[in-house]
């Protein structure tokens, strides 16, 4: 595995998704995020992670939350966030409400399992599959979402610290 650095305090690694099969209209190999926060190490939706104990996972969709189970029992003291209004399609998995420092969270109205990460002083945005750039292009990727919703919401979007804005 090899990390790639974004920015300062900002990498991600790729790794094959063990769900992926030829014709898939996303990539074979997926990325992961580590970012230095001042709260600990935080991994963004971990697939295959590094062996360094991270202090936070945080997870843009129920289902990114790939290797986060392990790391929790291999690290009882890991911090989990979610997206606080997901469907969890019979999942279960502890969330905590409050985010490490330097992350602000983004929760697209017509989605409820969708959350995007901004890092203010990397000027990055981390999203999962709402939002991509595969090929040189930027995707939206609809399936479920209330898409009126959810257009009406994006050129009025603000950030947050905590999931009750």
């Amino acid at each position: 595995m090899t990390l790639h650095e974004l920015a300062p305090g900002l990498s991600y690694w790729l790794a094959p998704h063990p769900e992926w099969e030829p014709g898939e209209n996303w990539p074979e190999r997926v990325p992961s995020f580590r970012f230095e926060s001042p709260d600990g190490l935080v991994y963004v939706d971990p697939l295959a992670p590094p062996d360094e104990p991270p202090a936070w996972v945080l997870l843009t969709s129920p289902w990114h939350a790939r290797d986060t189970a392990r790391i929790v029992e291999r690290q009882p003291g890991v911090k989990v966030w979610a997206p606080p209004r997901a469907h969890w399609k019979g999942a279960s998995l502890a969330s905590t409400k409050e985010l490490p420092a330097g992350v602000e969270v983004l929760l697209p109205d017509g989605d409820p399992n969708e959350a995007l990460f901004f890092l203010p002083e990397q000027r990055a945005l981390i999203t999962g599959d709402l939002f991509s750039g595969t090929g040189g292009r930027f995707h939206l990727f609809l399936d479920d979402q209330d898409r009126d919703s959810l257009f009406a919401w994006l050129p009025r979007s603000t950030s947050c610290r905590s999931t009750s804005c």
